[in-house]
C-alpha cells in the first residue's frame, strides 16, 4: 500500500504526506506549523524548502488552501522558517 499523496502549495508537486510540512490556521493567531500532522482543522502542505515557501508567499496560495483571507506573509515565514531543512535556512 502506498503512502497518501499531498500537493505542495509552493511548487505544486505531489509528494508523500510524511515528506511535507502541514500548516494550519489558528484563527486570530494566524498560521501554525503542524510538523506532527495532528492539529484539527484544514491543513495545507509545503515542502521543507525555502524555495517552496517563497513560491507559496508569491502566489498567495496559503490563504486559498486554508480557505482564509489575509494570510500575513511574515507570519507564514516566521511559523514555517524553523521547520525548513537545515540546508535551506
Amino acid at each position: 500500500m502506498s503512502a497518501p499523496l499531498r500537493t505542495c502549495i509552493g511548487c505544486r508537486e505531489q509528494a508523500a504526506k510524511g515528506d511535507l510540512l502541514r500548516v494550519t490556521w489558528r484563527g486570530e493567531h494566524g498560521p501554525a506549523a503542524d510538523p506532527r500532522q495532528i492539529a484539527p482543522g484544514r491543513g495545507a502542505y509545503l515542502h521543507r524548502r525555502s524555495v517552496c515557501l517563497q513560491l507559496a508567499i508569491k502566489r498567495r496560495s496559503a490563504g486559498r488552501a486554508l480557505r482564509v483571507t489575509g494570510v500575513d506573509p511574515d507570519a507564514l515565514s516566521a511559523t514555517v522558517g524553523p521547520h525548513l531543512d537545515a540546508a535551506d535556512r
